[in-house]
This record gives structure tokens, C-alpha cells and sequence, in this order.
């Protein structure tokens, strides 16, 4: 039960802070508009599953990876069989997960050649309220209570394969905001309760942590940088 109470004085304490503007679902269906530049978008059904943010005519989907398509079993099964699915229609599925934000890298893997500077330059301005992608939000977690802790052993493969096929920023720039997360739960609990933030004896998540960070990708907000001044 303690370890319960913590983690809900977590949730307590990133609720007060003052939110960032960030990615979401909502504004992932924004944004993939503008770069694709088409307003015919919908929802399509997939047997019993449906696809949110659907181009009928390029036959591209995007998804926006919430929390539970890490931390919840069932899920899994779901998004294989959603994966397999559009293999067989020929329906391009793009994942975006929760910890990804559109800094210039991100948003040229995930648009590809309908990338360009000038739509670059109005998605940040549309998600983050700035045109400098140094003043957007890091990509990482910076106050969410879904952390790798919470995380299925099928989940923390997901999460690992994620940032393998992404560019090698992002594995920079989520570590960094990981050991930033340490400061923040040092401060408020102590150094006895990073397991708020990590899983337990997982060697596969551990041996991703010792990855190199490159402080070159990490120009960028993060929000709990100030934690490192009280240290």
C-alpha cells in the first residue's frame, strides 16, 4: 500500500505544475494534416478495431501510443493484431509514442519526404506556441506517472525498439530526461524511490540506460532542469 500511496502523491505533485504544451493524440491528427497536406482524414474501421487518424488516399494511418500500449497486456495482443491488419490492406501504419515530441529529427523520420522546413516551422508554432524548436519540450518524460517502472516486460522491448529505429537523438535526449525524473523524485521522496521511475532487475532496460548522452541533442526544454541547481 505505501508503495501505492507514493506513486499517487507523484501524480499529486506533477499535477500542480504548470503544463507544457506538448503532443497528443489531437495534435498529432494537426500536425500529419499539415505535412501531408490533406484535410481528407477519418476514422477507418479494421475489423473490430478502428484507426483514428486515417489518409484514405495515401492509405496512411497514424496512432498515437498512449501509456497502455506499454503498460498493459492486453494491449499488446491488440496492436499486433492492428499491425498485421494493415499489413494485409496495404495501410501504412505510423506509430507515434507518448515520449516522442516533434523536434526537427522526429518530425523528418516520421513525415519523410512530405517533410519541409516551412511546415516544420507551423506545426511548432501550432503545438508548442513558439517558432524556435530549441523552446519546445524535450522528448522524454518529464512529469508523467507512467514511467518504465510501470511497464510489461513486452512493453520495455517495445519502448527499447522505439528508440533503436528512431534517430539517435532521442535515445540522448530520453535518457537525460530520465536522470533529470531521478532529481525531481530524490528531492520530493528520496533516493529510495526511483523504483517510481525504473523497473526492476531488467537487464535489457539497464544495459539501454548506458547509452552515451550527447549533449549536442539536448537543446531543447527540459522541465525538470531545474532540480539540477538544488543538487
Amino acid at each position: 500500500m505505501v508503495k501505492g500511496n507514493i506513486f499517487k502523491k507523484l501524480i499529486k505533485l506533477n499535477s500542480y505544475e504548470k503544463k507544457n504544451t506538448e503532443m497528443t493524440a489531437k495534435n498529432l491528427k494537426i500536425i500529419s494534416q499539415l505535412f501531408l497536406e490533406k484535410n481528407n482524414v477519418s476514422e477507418h474501421k479494421l475489423a473490430r478495431f478502428s484507426l483514428d487518424i486515417y489518409f484514405p488516399d495515401d492509405k496512411i494511418a497514424f496512432e498515437y501510443d498512449g501509456p497502455d500500449h506499454y503498460d498493459k497486456v492486453a494491449n499488446h495482443e491488440r496492436d499486433l493484431r492492428k499491425n498485421e491488419l494493415c499489413l494485409k490492406e496495404k495501410i501504412k501504419l505510423i506509430r507515434w509514442p507518448y515520449y516522442f515530441q516533434l523536434t526537427k529529427d522526429v518530425a523528418k523520420y516520421i513525415f519523410k519526404k512530405n517533410f519541409s522546413e516551412n511546415k516544420y516551422q507551423k506545426a511548432i508554432q501550432t503545438v508548442y506556441e513558439t517558432s524556435k524548436e530549441n523552446e519546445i519540450l524535450a522528448p522524454g518524460l518529464h512529469g508523467s506517472p507512467f514511467t518504465p517502472a510501470n511497464f510489461t516486460s513486452l512493453g520495455i522491448k517495445r519502448f527499447i525498439n522505439d528508440l533503436k529505429s528512431a534517430p539517435i537523438s532521442l535515445t540522448s535526449q530520453v535518457i537525460y530526461s530520465f536522470h533529470l525524473y531521478e532529481k525531481k523524485i530524490e528531492e520530493k521522496h528520496g533516493k529510495n524511490f526511483l523504483w517510481l521511475l525504473y523497473p526492476e532487475d531488467n537487464q535489457l532496460f539497464n544495459d539501454f540506460m548506458k547509452n552515451k548522452i550527447h549533449p549536442e541533442h539536448l537543446n531543447y526544454n527540459f522541465k525538470n532542469r531545474k532540480y539540477l541547481s538544488k543538487n
